[in-house]
């Protein structure tokens, strides 16, 4: 009965030790943000991946992919940011067509010069022969502060909601 009892405790330290461990341990990087992608999908599909939620003047890595999954000529792409966010290197307006199952990416650099909740949003269009117009629009919703960034926007529903930091807290040292 003692056996027993000395070793589940034990089992139950090592648990303990080995999820402290996790939480504790330093990400080397942050993991990205990625829009959702639209349902149903659209012939033409715009995904965006941020390198992670910014803080304020921080600069950050947005790639814009676009594809289609049949030719789709006179393709435009244009991003609708705010005034508070700022392209800081390449491009995210465009024209030309798309080959099929031949994706287009734009890489670029941005930063949010201005705390608040801040929508990040590209467009992809084209107009068909026959009038269709086939479309596809990506967003990612971020609220920006001083020091921190987060991924979403608070609500009153869900008043936590864009409070929850991103990156991995840096791992503290235990008190021994």
């Amino acid at each position: 009965m003692k056996k027993s009892m000395l070793w589940q405790g034990l089992s139950a330290i090592l648990i303990v030790a080995m999820v402290l461990a996790a939480c504790t341990s330093p990400s080397s990087t942050p993991t990205p943000i990625i829009s959702a992608s639209s349902e149903p999908s659209p012939p033409i599909t715009v995904k965006l991946i941020l390198s992670k939620a910014p803080m304020l003047n921080e600069e950050v890595e947005l790639d814009c992919i676009v594809n289609s999954i049949f030719d789709a000529v006179d393709t435009t792409v244009s991003a609708d940011f705010p005034d508070s966010v700022v392209i800081v290197t390449g491009q995210l307006d465009w024209k030309g067509d798309l080959e099929a199952n031949n994706p287009v990416t734009f890489k670029t650099t941005i930063k949010i010069v201005k705390e608040g909740q801040v929508t990040l949003k590209v467009n992809a269009a084209s107009v068909q022969s026959n009038g269709d117009v086939w479309a596809d629009a990506a967003y990612i919703y971020l609220t920006v502060k001083q020091d921190a960034g987060f991924v979403g926007f608070p609500t009153l529903e869900q008043p936590n909601q864009g409070v929850q930091q991103v990156e991995t807290p840096p791992a503290t040292t235990p008190q021994k």
